[in-house]
């Protein structure tokens, strides 16, 4: 996110806008918390490479 107001719009809460992204995340479930997590990023070139792999 941009900024708090982006995150407290999408996310009902602020704390998205300090994310590092590429693959940094917060994940709200209904009724919970948000949880920060990490997941792999992978780019569109990074995709391409794996898959000519096969």
């Amino acid at each position: 996110m941009q900024n708090a107001k982006a995150s407290q719009i999408i996310l009902d809460e602020s704390g998205a806008e300090k994310l590092l992204g590429a693959g940094d995340m917060l994940v709200k479930l209904s009724g919970s918390q948000p949880q920060h997590i990490f997941a792999p990023y992978l780019s569109k070139g990074d995709i391409k490479r794996l898959l000519e792999l096969k």
